[in-house]
Order: structure tokens, then C-alpha cells, then sequence
């Protein structure tokens, strides 16, 4: 399995997956963090994952300026994939526009994923009440040190403010996405649900999760890391075997 489209990036290791992870990236993230996972998964799972605009392979690409683009430009990349079982992998603000993306697919008529996974995220259904957290970063540095503040960060990243002051652009229109986001009333989407959360995340806690559930009619668990919001980039192998657990179902129930 080859490149895609040009917003979904493919990992080269699983060229006939049985199933696709569809990883929706945080606030800042890249593809290439969550496609490195593919490395400790069999051959038979593959991993698609979103690059958002503005960094990453679309660096020179204008950064988002509404959910419903990034929905949108994720449903055209998505006709494009093999037809194989998806499971949807949204990390934090991922799972954001992941659940929207579902949603969008089920008003088409169009398969949904096979199963959802909230990683590090707040429920949808909670965001607006948040919303003034997000309003009037305007400014890059603000943007970062906000971050910093929140548990955003990775602490070996701190480092390196310089570095990442010229991506923030991209940071501060997805956080305003979020401040401008309304969460509309929708029947609750048939398909099981896994929440990824750290035992220690101080950006995102077991409260600011809790109403997922009642977005989904199917059933739902939770898997616990030991670890930090980050917890995605520092513990990949665990990462991997945890999605294979999820996976098992659409793989002849191999787990590793």
C-alpha cells in the first residue's frame, strides 16, 4: 500500500492489510509520528494517517481554516483507500475531527468506520463549554506557551521553542477550530468505542473524556497508559499492541 491522497499518508510495511488504523493526529501533530507505529504492528494491519495542512509534507499548504474543511478534504482522500475495515484512531484533537469525519460519512451513507478509538481527548459534546480557553491566541509565542502551560508539550521538546514557533500557525487554527466549535445533536453512532487515556495527562483528564460514551451506541471500554498526554509518541510498542487488541476482531482475531 502506496501514498494515497495527498492529505493521507500511507506506512509502507503492510502493502495487503486486512484492516486500516486511520490516525487522526493532535494539534501539531504529523502523519509520519503515528505512521512510525506501523513498524511494531503485523503485516496484515495497516496505518493511513491524516497530515493536517501547514507542516509536515504540506508545510507550504494554508493552514485549516474550519472543521468542515478538514472533513471534507478527509472524505475525498478516503475514496481513495482500499476497501478494507477502517478503525478510526483520533489522538486529542484528532478524535475531534475523526468523530465529525464518521458523522459526516453516516449523512453520506457511506460504511463507517468498524470501530472508534478517543485517545487523550475531550468529548465533543464537552468542547463548547471550554471554548474561551482557546479564543484570542493570536500571537505564536502565547500559542506555545499556552501549550507548555496545559501539558501540550512534550518536556523534550521545550527545548526547542524556536523550532517550533514557525508551525504554530497551523497550532493556533486548530485551536481556533475548537473555539469556534458547536457541537450538534446527532443520534449516537453504531460503532464500539475505546478511550485511549495516561494516568498522568494534565491536558486532557478522565472527567474531560467522560461523556463520550454517550455518543456511541455500541459498547465501549477503556484502556489505561501508564504516562503523559504524550504517551502516543513515547510508548509506540504498547501503542501497537493495544490497536492489535482492538484490530483482532477484523484480523481472524490474531493479537500480538
Amino acid at each position: 500500500m502506496r501514498h494515497t491522497a495527498s492529505c493521507l499518508i500511507s506506512a509502507p510495511q503492510a502493502l495487503y492489510p486486512k484492516a486500516l488504523v486511520v490516525c487522526f493526529p493532535h494539534a501539531g501533530g504529523n502523519a509520519q509520528g503515528y505512521n512510525a507505529m506501523a513498524r511494531h504492528l503485523p503485516a496484515e494491519l495497516g496505518i493511513v494517517s491524516y497530515q493536517p495542512p501547514g507542516r509536515g509534507v504540506r508545510v507550504h499548504a494554508p493552514a485549516a481554516s474550519s472543521l468542515a474543511e478538514m472533513v471534507g478534504e478527509v472524505l475525498r482522500a478516503m475514496e481513495h483507500l482500499p476497501h478494507r475495515p477502517l478503525i478510526f484512531f483520533g489522538h486529542s484533537f484528532g478524535a475531534l475531527l475523526a468523530f465529525e469525519v464518521a458523522r459526516e460519512l453516516r449523512r453520506k451513507g457511506r460504511p463507517l468506520p468498524r470501530h472508534f478509538i478517543a485517545s487523550a481527548s475531550m468529548a465533543p459534546s464537552a468542547v463548547p463549554a471550554r471554548r474561551q480557553k482557546w479564543a484570542g491566541l493570536d500571537d505564536d509565542g502565547a500559542m506555545f506557551d499556552r501549550l507548555v502551560a496545559d501539558g501540550g508539550v512534550s518536556p523534550e521538546l521545550l527545548a526547542y521553542r524556536a523550532e517550533f514557533l514557525a508551525m504554530m500557525p497551523s497550532v493556533r487554527a486548530e485551536y481556533g477550530i475548537l473555539s469556534r466549535y458547536e457541537f450538534v445533536q446527532e443520534p449516537p453512532l453504531p460503532v464500539p468505542l475505546t478511550r485511549f487515556r495516561a494516568t498522568h495527562d494534565t491536558l486532557v483528564n478522565e472527567q474531560g473524556m467522560s461523556e463520550w460514551p454517550e455518543l456511541f451506541a455500541d459498547t465501549a471500554r477503556d484502556v489505561l497508559f501508564d504516562g503523559d498526554h504524550f504517551f502516543v509518541d513515547s510508548q509506540k510498542p504498547e501503542l501497537a499492541r493495544r490497536l492489535c487488541a482492538v484490530a483482532a476482531p477484523l484480523l481472524g482475531g490474531r493479537v500480538v
